[in-house]
């Protein structure tokens, strides 16, 4: 079990700073999920956080075509820990 303070909030300085954001990762751990699914959670967020802002929208104000627009940056990128080659469908080899 996971506590508050074992957070690493510098590798998810995004979340850090979003209050809904941070609020949502510290529920999790509040419940008790371990943590390499706190951690795993985290890493999400904080790239679709990150995503947002390049794009320049705010998290809570995307929508089911920034939603599309997200995932579809997602299967553009390359999977550096899986090796086996690309997917014939996207051309890239993270999964949907």
């Amino acid at each position: 079990m996971i506590d508050l303070t074992d957070i690493q909030w510098d590798r998810y300085p995004a979340i850090a700073g979003d209050p809904l954001a941070r609020q949502w990762l510290e529920t999790g751990a509040l419940l008790g999920l371990a943590f390499n699914t706190i951690d795993a959670y985290g890493r999400a967020v904080q790239d679709f956080l990150v995503y947002c802002e390049h794009e320049g929208f705010q998290a809570q104000e995307a929508g089911r075509n920034e939603i599309a627009r997200y995932v579809g940056d997602l299967r553009q990128r390359p999977n550096p820990q899986r090796k086996k080659g690309l997917s014939l469908a996207s051309g890239a080899v993270l999964s949907n």
